[in-house]
């Protein structure tokens, strides 16, 4: 069986020399992925940066970063770095090929370029697949030749950041910012006054005396049972009212109902009425005649009635 048919697709390989290359599992696990796609098709991972990141897991960002600190340490290489607009293939490199040019004397950069001779294998020492046995089904590149010519395994020296002495910001001068005029922008809200109903006194009167604005579909139903001039007096008692017998305050029945009928409807009796009178044994004998009168089936009114309670 050979190594390309042994692995699947969901496995990725996490090699340990990577991880004591790199002191990072993160990017060991990218090498592993990009090790993974070379073993499919020409010892070249073909696979693009949005797939790697989707078989990771991963933000496309987060694998860049990782491919990008792969390439500076020489353990990837890109084989077509100045193609521009198309996938970048990447082949892998063996942990022995990547010790022997650490461990090389640095020269002058070869112009042939160097093809890589080995993939990395986790159960082999050699590879048996090579970037020079690529399969004669792959068409050729249509890229001009410099363009086939594989970057050395050399971290490419880093780009300096630009001193505070090459960009003399503090010497611009730059006048004063006027304000912004927001007499025509939405934010500025105490420009809107709302609508003629909203700005009615007697809208108003209600707000103050409720808290509120009466919704916008009653207001038309609120101005015609106020009136032309409210009782001020008569509306804050319907509403004290309203809201001492537990009722929903936000329901305008009080005003509807009440405030219109010209009275304050009396309170529904709820359950048997509360001892008022003083504790004395008269008042204690007359209250528990009632609870009994209650028991055999008269009615409360009727008890309350009969025994002057």
């Amino acid at each position: 069986m050979t190594i390309q048919s042994a692995i699947r697709e969901t496995y990725t390989p996490c090699f340990d020399w990577v991880i004591e290359a790199t002191g990072c599992q993160a990017t060991a696990l990218t090498y592993g992925v990009v090790w993974r796609y070379a073993q499919m098709s020409d010892a070249r991972c073909h696979a693009s940066c949005s797939r790697l990141a989707a078989q990771l897991a991963w933000s496309r960002q987060s694998v860049m970063r990782h491919l990008r600190r792969l390439l500076d340490i020489g353990l990837i290489v890109c084989a077509n770095p100045g193609a521009p607009g198309v996938t970048r293939h990447y082949l892998p490199v063996s942990q022995e090929e990547w010790t022997a040019r650490r461990q090389a004397p640095e020269g002058p950069p070869s112009k042939a370029g160097v093809a890589p001779s080995k993939v990395a294998s986790r159960g082999e020492a050699v590879h048996t697949r090579a970037a020079s046995a690529a399969s004669p089904r792959v068409a050729p590149d249509p890229a001009p030749a410099q363009k086939h010519t594989v970057l050395s395994a050399a971290p490419a020296p880093r780009s300096e950041g630009v001193t505070v002495d090459d960009t003399p910001c503090h010497l611009l001068s730059q006048g004063p910012v006027p304000d912004a005029d927001t007499r025509t922008t939405s934010r500025n809200t105490r420009k809107h006054k709302g609508t003629a109903q909203r700005r009615d006194p007697r809208i108003l009167l209600l707000r103050k005396l409720t808290g509120r604005l009466p919704p916008a579909v009653l207001q038309a139903q609120v101005l015609s049972a106020l009136g032309p001039e409210p009782d001020t007096e008569r509306l804050a008692e319907c509403y004290r009212a309203w809201c001492a017998r537990g009722y929903n305050p936000m329901n305008y029945a009080w005003l509807f109902d009440w405030y219109t009928a010209g009275r304050i409807p009396a309170a529904p009796a709820r359950g048997p009425a509360t001892l008022t009178l003083d504790a004395t044994p008269e008042s204690f004998a007359r209250w528990h005649a009632y609870q009994q009168a209650i028991q055999q089936g008269e009615s409360p009114d009727e008890a309350r009635r009969r025994l002057d309670l």
